[in-house]
């Protein structure tokens, strides 16, 4: 990560001058603020905005009725009670983009026991007509991305029984007809799409379920992949997530191993996975995501353990060289984890539904944002923006703590000055 250090020359002379809170470890804190409650249990969980409010919305792909419930915003901003939109029967996963250019999000599911992709539009806030395209057998995850750089998101969907991946690309009138199939090995089971070889095309990594494998497809970007690259996880990889948790600027890896109760990183190597380490998640690891939790400027993990009543939090240290896990205790089994700043604090939040009922939890993250003596930007690094907050306010009388004011003296001035230049060029928070 590099850092933000120029400064203006002009300024060279100057510088050589009410809920119930859980604490888990030393970095994460989340608050218990709100349980929803919908008619099945949920399999995926996304957060969009789809009804054209500023707040995003809650969505839940649930199998056992065949719908999508999506939980509006109130004005407080917590949740209204779910309205439900028809999915196609067993929806097993779900991704949301603007799929027909029309700049609403909309929907895409894979059918499980239909073999088939069912797409919902958006018009005017709600889901309305839908397109249904025909794939392998019992799909159990699907992405999106531009596979071919045309400007318009592709679909791709991991089709378990067939031991395939079907690549279907988009076009002018979102009819999505021009269909490829892949051979994906021993029981593709999750897929996410990413540039993991630097070359500006979306690559696709791939789950085996039987070979405790990731394959790794590389893209050519007219909607083509390369032959596969495989590498060993663990025992059943069912999720998989990716994120730069080594900070050396391309995605790497982590899988969820629902067998043997384990996470595997991989590290990236220029377009090539290599083992990492792998550590204990929980039971029955069922869904993982990427996010920094602590505002210190690395990716950290969530991990939803269907088989035991907890979260399984890995808290990023020193470059990813170790993963400190943290459980978060909850009142279920954990099925699906979305992570999302649901209050605007910069935070992210997490969402968790249960793998045997209807019940979905809310966790505000409430964990506080790391010390960084300088930063008057809160954006981790001590640089020119720091400096020109405390200048273009010099001298004003703020509340002690206010923008510009990190003596907390209630006034703007020297002492301020003193603490940015003093910690200038500092990467804050990085641990």
């Amino acid at each position: 990560m590099s850092r933000r250090t120029g400064i203006p020359a002009t300024l060279g002379a100057l510088i050589a001058c009410a809920c119930v809170s859980r604490s888990i470890g030393a970095e994460f804190v989340f608050s218990e603020k709100e349980e929803l409650l919908s008619t099945s249990p949920a399999a995926a969980l996304r957060v969009s905005s789809i009804d054209g409010e500023p707040m995003e919305n809650l969505l839940g792909v649930l199998p056992g009725t065949g719908q999508i419930g999506m939980f509006g915003r109130n004005g407080t901003g917590g949740f209204t009670a779910p309205v439900y939109f028809p999915a196609g029967p067993s929806p097993s996963a779900m991704i949301v983009a603007d799929l027909d250019g029309d700049g609403d999000k909309d929907a895409a599911m894979t059918n499980s026991s239909a073999s088939r992709i069912t797409i919902v539009f958006t018009e005017n806030g709600a889901f309305a007509s839908s397109r249904i395209v025909t794939i392998g057998q019992q799909p159990t995850s699907i992405a999106s991305g531009d596979f071919n750089q045309d400007g318009r998101i592709d679909l791709v969907a991991a089709n378990f029984n067939s031991d395939t991946m079907t690549v279907v690309l988009n076009d002018a009138s979102a009819e999505f007809t021009n269909k490829a199939t892949i051979g994906a090995g021993n029981g593709p089971h999750s897929l996410l799409c990413d540039d993991f070889d630097g070359d500006g095309i979306l690559d696709i990594a791939c789950t085996q379920y039987f070979t405790n494998a990731v394959y790794l497809y590389r893209g050519i970007g007219n909607g083509a992949f390369l032959p596969p690259i495989s590498t060993v996880v663990a025992n059943r990889p069912t999720a998989i997530a990716a994120g730069d948790f080594d900070l050396d600027g391309d995605p790497d890896l982590a899988v969820a191993n629902s067998n043997s109760g384990t996470v595997t990183f991989l590290r990236n190597n220029g377009g090539a996975m290599s083992f990492w380490m792998q550590q204990s998640a929980g039971l029955q690891p069922s869904d993982i995501r990427v996010e920094d939790l602590d505002r210190d400027g690395d990716p950290d993990l969530a991990i939803a353990t269907a088989g035991a009543n907890s979260l399984a939090l890995f808290e990023n240290r020193n470059a990813g060289e170790s993963m400190f896990k943290i459980l978060l205790p909850l009142s279920y089994k954990p099925q699906s984890v979305v992570l999302r700043d649901l209050d605007g604090d910069g935070d992210a939040d997490v969402i968790a539904s249960s793998a045997t009922n209807g019940r979905i939890i809310v966790l505000r993250n409430e964990t506080p944002a790391p010390f960084c003596p300088g930063d008057a930007d809160a954006d981790l690094y001590v640089d020119v923006n720091d400096l020109n907050i405390v200048l273009s306010n010099w001298g004003r009388s703020v509340a002690p703590g206010s923008n510009g004011d990190l003596s907390e003296d209630g006034v703007i001035g020297v002492d301020d000055l003193n603490t940015v230049l003093s910690n200038w060029g500092g990467v804050c928070g990085a641990s």
